[in-house]
């Protein structure tokens, strides 16, 4: 019994350090992170005319709303062919955190 306070926190940041609280390729930790970055590297990019963008936010990794899919951005933009997709990421002392993905095609 004297070993759950211990193995709690050995879970709480396992969990934290997972995928599922990270953007797709994340930098080291910072107190306020913001960068934007590509999420698709395949193949040249092609220039495109139309923009969807779709995004989800995170409020003290206790309550995420929002659609950030390929496909919720695709819908929004109206494309027809998706060229490439980048992400952006914002942190802000891990209360808030948003990941918006833009995709760009015709």
């Amino acid at each position: 019994m004297k070993h759950l306070p211990l193995f709690a926190a050995a879970a709480v940041i396992a969990a934290m350090c997972s995928g599922c609280f990270t953007a797709p390729f994340s930098l080291p930790f910072g107190l306020v992170t913001s960068y934007s970055a590509p999420l698709t590297t395949e193949g040249p990019c092609k220039e495109g005319s139309k923009k969807g963008s779709s995004s989800a936010i995170s409020v003290l990794n206790l309550v995420t709303v929002g659609d950030c899919s390929l496909n919720a951005a695709i819908k929004e933009g109206g494309l027809k062919e998706m060229y490439y997709a980048d992400y952006e990421y914002t942190n802000v002392l891990w209360l808030f955190q948003k990941v918006t993905i833009d995709v760009f095609g015709e």
